[in-house]
């Protein structure tokens, strides 16, 4: 006889559910997604989400370690959305690689999104088919985003457009801040306190976006 879910822990009991629309999981899951007719997801070592995050399409997400997406994310996927390692995506973030409304079937566009290494994107941005935001780059919140973001770029409005070049200290792999440099006082935000956006991000030499 199967244990009921409320007699294995939560962690599994998840893993088994995602199972009916993935193909694999990685090994750690930290809280509920949403699926429709998602169609595979590769191994990753560790996914960190939150409630109502949604994927939705037919096609193949990827996404590498340490991988950050917020509530109320939507992933609309036909072909291939891929997240590189430690890639964000805020509240109510749109990732798709499709126009959902054309006008006729000759509209329809289909084209793979990538968020680069460490990027993140802020709250109730769109990303749209074809883009790839670089490794570090920043996407303000509520932009609009219809062509490729350069590395360690911030880009804002709609459509985005780049505000400037950012810089980092040597050695910090993301456009966030994860981790406390040695000797610093501050704590480090969990994913869920990074609200996304220009406006709630600060650089590391504390002048806030």
């Amino acid at each position: 006889m199967k244990p009921r879910p409320q007699e294995m822990s939560r962690s599994e009991y998840a893993q088994r559910v995602l199972r009916l629309g993935f193909a694999r999981l990685g090994n750690r899951l930290r809280a509920k997604w949403y699926l429709r007719h998602a169609k595979s997801v590769n191994n990753v070592k560790i996914i960190s989400t939150h409630r109502r995050t949604h994927l939705t399409g037919n096609g193949r997400i990827e996404l590498g370690d340490n991988v950050i997406i917020n509530s109320g994310a939507l992933l609309i996927c036909a072909e291939r959305i891929t997240f590189e390692e430690a890639a964000g995506a805020s509240i109510e973030s749109v990732i798709s690689d499709t126009n959902l409304h054309p006008i006729g079937m000759e509209d329809v566009r289909i084209a793979p999104v990538v968020l680069g290494r460490g990027c993140w994107v802020g709250m109730r941005a769109m990303v749209f088919p074809g883009v790839r935001i670089g490794s570090r780059a920043l996407v303000a919140g509520g932009s609009i985003v219809t062509k490729d973001v350069d590395d360690d770029t911030l880009v804002a409005g709609s459509p985005a457009k780049v505000v400037r070049k950012l810089e980092y200290p040597p050695g910090q792999k993301t456009a966030y801040r994860r981790e406390v440099a040695p000797g610093e006082q501050r704590s480090t935000p969990s994913p869920s306190d990074i609200l996304g956006g220009a406006s709630s991000l600060t650089r590391p030499d504390g002048e806030q976006l």
